[in-house]
């Protein structure tokens, strides 16, 4: 070890008996090791460099923050090089879902025989009571959306009407379950809401 970087120890001064007895050593550190003014209630700051793993993290956290504001929007003068923001990609979206609501449903299967099968109508009542009972009620009666139980329906209470409202959602809370639940999901719950209209 060379003689500038050894750490000299040496025996703490006896204090007296007012002060009682103690054995500790003090480190006596080299003059260009310690920070000088850095001392605080006889504390020294040594002049050590910073680790490797943090000066690396460090360059990493201020490279990739100069790519971000290269990339997005991070300026009022600068609109970022993909030209990317919220409100564009609210727009999007919209416009999907807009699409998604105008695309023609097609009926595959007879909509009425399922409402008739028991089956298929103990599948669409399972799906109605996880998926649809918070908003139309347990027993279809109407809570936060309409009630499907009665004669009245704003968007069509025909078979092919009904597929398409939860096929593709309507305005005003009504989700697009074709999105969530498979086809024959959406059949079967389709036929289950069919059953419950009284004839």
């Amino acid at each position: 070890m060379s003689d500038e970087n050894a750490i000299v120890t040496e025996p703490a001064v006896t204090p007296g008996p007012m002060a009682g007895n103690s054995s500790t050593n003090r480190v006596i550190l080299p003059d260009d090791k310690i920070l000088s003014g850095h001392e605080v209630d006889g504390i020294q700051e040594m002049d050590n460099p910073m680790p490797v793993w943090l000066s690396t993290l460090f360059l990493a956290t201020f490279l990739y923050a100069i790519g971000y504001c290269i990339v997005y929007p991070s300026f009022w003068f600068w609109p970022g090089l993909w030209k990317w923001s919220s409100t564009t990609e609210m727009n999007r979206l919209e416009a999907e879902q807009a699409a998604r609501r105008t695309k023609p449903v097609v009926v595959k299967v007879d909509l009425a025989q399922l409402a008739r099968d028991p089956a298929h109508l103990a599948n669409g009542k399972a799906i109605y009571e996880l998926s649809c009972a918070t908003c139309h009620g347990e027993n279809a009666q109407g809570k936060v959306g309409p009630s499907l139980v009665d004669a009245e329906w704003k968007y069509g209470g025909k078979p092919t009407d009904i597929l398409e409202s939860v096929t593709n959602g309507r305005p005003g809370g009504m989700p697009n379950w074709g999105n969530t639940l498979k086809p024959e999901e959406v059949e079967d719950v389709t036929a289950f809401v069919l059953s419950l209209q009284k004839e």
